[in-house]
């Protein structure tokens, strides 16, 4: 394998994952189906007084509220409908903001990041090899004035050229969204707003300096600009190459070599004290810094060296950005701006509207009401509850048990007896008859339980038991004599006497006997049960109703 080929398959490694992240958006996609349902039931919500509360001095407190919740509702569904549709547009996006000053590099590695100077070198007839950026279109969207203008063909952007102070340029590659911004102080107020857009949707925001003078003032100013302390940093820092020279066949070559790795560090360093010297930690949370230079990844390129490539670092750029990939949540950032909002209505914001938090007082008399009801629908009823199911339980088991022996006793070999089925039926009708009584005189509701015990039907059938034991049994048996006297009497009869012996031998065998049945094994593992299963089901249940009801 060639290093040029070698250099390219890193590249494309690269550029499949980015491919693979648009299979988020069909997540994405189906989670916003799921919150227009429940936007759409939000919308609905219209909340009428029970009988008699018409006049009632809580109601009338508590519909004034209510009446302001459902505007701060209003203004939510507003703003979700807005993040939406950037979210929709960017859904399985990996969407990366680049900032930086004039000279930082900024286009440089925008172009190198879009396959620029791997389709040039084909021009060129210095690149063979195969790359995914022959088979991607990589599209661009320019924003120029608020206005979002889309090239048919990808646009290089310009390098070592003035700042542009009136465009956003924007490239999609698979799932990643390159965002190039110009400095926040040449945006013009219509960019400055589609900017924001783009910020609030970013998963990753990157800032080049260059390391001929890494993190100057100017760009201290620059991050002091942008308050997006609450997305992850990556300062980056450009142009970490140098030359060297060299004498070959007696001429000085001069070419182009990564800066030292400990220059590297200590720059990197460097820039990660002079954010906390500058006290930008407020503006920056979770910040990396790495040194990179795409001058040498061109090389790389060029001339086929693979350690080059090694020693541009794009590797590590590569691995930074697909980090921030397994960190992105589209589904998380939508809900956490949907959470803050929705924390607003509950809380406030410090203007006139009213919050929910305004009618904590209306509601706390009907609160202690409630936590009584619970405790007791918890306690006493739990206990009450449990008490009667252990002895339905033991007279359901006892039937059971008789519809077992009659089973065995005639000879079949399936239980059919619904032991678990009337188990639950008579714990379910138990809790509710004990709930209801409580939720109707509170607030007029039944609750309907459905319990499914964890019950093995088959670890309590009833059996025969066999047994063995050793019982001692004797032999008895007849044998020719065979001492002198037996010999002389067979020698005078000329045989046809013969005398005989009688003896016996003990000996132990094993017999199978019938023990009885295992009823009392599974009566004592069935009242375990009841005693320790039993009890945890019922409170479980209890809680459960008291959540949902109370």
């Amino acid at each position: 394998m060639t290093q040029q080929k070698q250099i390219i398959q890193e590249i494309d490694k690269f550029v499949t994952e980015m491919m693979n992240v648009k299979e988020e958006e069909k997540k994405v996609r189906k989670h916003l189906t799921q919150l227009d349902e429940r936007i759409n039931k939000l919308e609905k919500i219209s909340l009428q007084p029970p009988d008699g509360m018409e006049n009632n001095h809580f109601w009338k407190d508590f519909k004034k509220g209510l009446d302001g919740f459902s505007r701060r509702i209003k203004q939510l569904i507003e703003k979700y409908q807005k993040d939406k549709i950037v979210l929709d547009e960017y859904a399985g996006q990996l969407v990366v903001l680049v900032y930086g000053m004039v000279k930082a590099g900024k286009s440089a590695l925008g172009n190198f990041m879009a396959g620029v100077p791997i389709k040039q070198l084909k021009k060129e007839g210095l690149l063979n090899e195969p790359s995914l950026y022959d088979k991607i279109d990589i599209s661009i969207e320019v924003w120029k004035d608020g206005e979002k203008q889309i090239e048919k063909e990808f646009m290089e952007f310009e390098e070592d050229a003035v700042e542009a102070t009136n465009r956003i340029q924007v490239f999609r590659l698979g799932g990643l969204t390159w965002v190039d911004t110009p400095g926040t102080g040449s945006m013009t107020k219509e960019n400055a707003k589609i900017a924001q857009e783009f910020t609030d949707n970013a998963d990753l925001i990157i800032f080049l300096t260059s390391s001929e003078n890494p993190l100057r003032e100017q760009d201290i100013e620059e991050i002091k600009q942008l308050h997006f302390k609450e997305k992850p940093w990556l300062i980056v820092i450009s142009k970490s190459d140098t030359t060297d020279e060299d004498e070959v066949d007696g001429k000085i070559v001069t070419k182009r070599v990564a800066k030292s790795s400990k220059d590297r560090k200590d720059q990197e360093d460097y820039v990660l004290e002079t954010i906390k010297e500058k006290e930008l930690n407020q503006h920056l949370q979770n910040t990396e810094a790495i040194s990179i230079s795409v001058a040498l990844a061109k090389d790389s390129l060029k001339t086929g060296d693979y350690t080059l490539f090694q020693d541009s670092n794009i590797l590590l750029f590569y691995k930074k950005l697909c980090e921030a990939i397994e960190k992105c949540d589209k589904i998380g950032n939508l809900n956490g701006n949907i959470k803050k909002l929705i924390e607003t209505v509950l809380e406030g914001d410090g203007s006139k509207n009213i919050s929910l938090l305004q009618l904590k007082n209306n509601l706390k008399e009907l609160e202690e009401k409630i936590k009584k009801r619970r405790e007791k629908l918890t306690k006493s009823t739990s206990q009450e509850v449990i008490e009667k199911s252990r002895k339905d339980a033991r007279r359901i088991f006892k039937e059971y048990i008789e519809e077992e022996e009659k089973r065995i006793n005639a000879g079949n070999k399936e239980s059919r007896y619904p032991l678990a089925t009337k188990l639950n039926e008579s714990l379910t009708k138990n809790i509710e008859e004990a709930v209801n009584k409580h939720l109707e005189e509170l607030i007029h509701e039944t609750a309907k339980v459905n319990l499914d015990l964890n019950l093995n039907q088959e670890s309590y059938q009833l059996e025969r038991k066999k047994e063995k034991i050793k019982v001692k049994k004797t032999s008895y048996y007849k044998r020719e004599r065979d001492d002198l006297l037996a010999l002389g009497v067979k020698i005078i009869t000329f045989g046809a006497v013969t005398l005989y012996e009688k003896g016996s031998r003990t000996y132990e065998e094993e017999q199978e006997i019938d023990a009885g049945t295992n009823k009392a094994e599974i009566y004592d593992k069935f009242n375990k049960y009841i005693d320790s299963e039993l009890p945890m089901t019922i409170n479980k249940e209890l809680e459960h109703v008291a959540q949902n009801y109370l």
